[in-house]
């Protein structure tokens, strides 16, 4: 009677799967990185912009006479 074949190590099957899962965590987590970097910039673009925005609108109202000045400059364009 043959003893049964006791299994030492890993097999090649049970490492390529292990690899398989491994890569398809770093490739999500990737994606993930990459898309919310992306987000964040957008969003801090976005924040510079009405910055911006806000603070020409309060400039203008400490200096109405610009305005004026430029409706009058455009006036004599047209």
């Amino acid at each position: 009677m043959k003893r049964p074949v006791t299994q030492r190590g890993v097999g090649l099957l049970e490492l390529m799967l292990s690899l398989l899962v491994i890569l398809t965590l770093i490739f999500m987590a990737t994606r993930y990185f990459l898309i919310s970097r992306e987000s964040l910039r957008v969003s801090q673009a976005v924040d510079m912009i009405n910055t911006t925005v806000n603070a020409s609108y309060k400039w203008l109202e400490g200096n109405p006479d610009f305005l004026i000045s430029v409706c009058r400059h455009y006036k004599q364009l047209v």
